[in-house]
């Protein structure tokens, strides 16, 4: 009854301007279920519920709010059970609405709050995986890439997905963070075949790459050797 009451929030514009409904990627975790996800705090206070407040891919997305201690609260956001990975993912995305721009010092949110993603090995091992450093407000898409290391301890049979890590949370009035499509997949890089640019307007210092501009004609700006004065 509480999820049916909630105000439904909007996508952002750009998303639906682009027709982008699904993510690139399927979805390891979309919070579309109504499982139940529990909170593990640590000199904070939190809570998980899923939300329409927020709306990026289908109907709903995980909204977590949380108090912590000037000193630092870490919070850990538990799915109903562990969730098997495959064994040669490189690359983890996962949409979060933040709230700090940047360095802002608005009074509500102090510091900003690191994320990581948790898995653990078949030896029982948990092993955090740093996504990012919260310095923004509303939707960013959150990507890393595994190092060699990561790749190395992660690929293995009985890799499980075990939650996620919200630290360095140090403000005493509540603040929220929603989150949607978590995927883990592995990145492939197809070659770039496009027609070489035209030439740079003027001639390069000796030595200097050209990069893609090796093509016909030249470029109109700039129009000058001396550039920019």
């Amino acid at each position: 009854g509480l999820v049916y009451g909630q105000t439904v929030g909007r996508r952002p514009y750009e998303m639906d301007w682009a027709g982008r409904t699904e993510d690139d990627h399927p979805a390891l975790v979309n919070f579309e279920r109504s499982d139940v996800w529990t909170v593990e705090a640590e000199n904070g206070e939190g809570t998980v519920e899923r939300s329409r407040e927020q709306q990026m891919y289908g109907d709903y997305v995980l909204k977590f709010s949380y108090k912590g201690a000037k000193g630092g609260a870490s919070f850990i956001l538990r799915p109903p059970q562990p969730l098997p990975v495959s064994n040669d993912f490189d690359a983890i995305t996962m949409w979060t609405y933040g709230n700090k721009f940047a360095i802002r010092q608005d009074g509500s949110t102090v510091g900003n709050a690191l994320i990581d993603i948790l898995f653990k090995t078949a030896d029982g091992k948990e092993q955090a995986v740093r996504l990012v450093r919260v310095h923004w407000d509303e939707w960013f898409l959150c990507h890393i890439r595994l190092t060699k290391e990561e790749q190395s301890s992660l690929h293995q049979p009985g890799t499980v997905f075990s939650g996620i890590k919200i630290g360095n949370c140090r403000t005493e009035m509540e603040r929220t963070l929603y989150f949607d499509s978590l995927c883990l997949y592995k990145e492939e890089f197809a070659p770039l075949i496009f027609t070489p640019r035209a030439k740079r307007g003027i001639d390069l210092f000796p030595g200097q790459d050209a990069g893609v501009n090796t093509g016909e004609g030249r470029l109109p700006f700039p129009t000058r050797e001396d550039t920019i004065l």
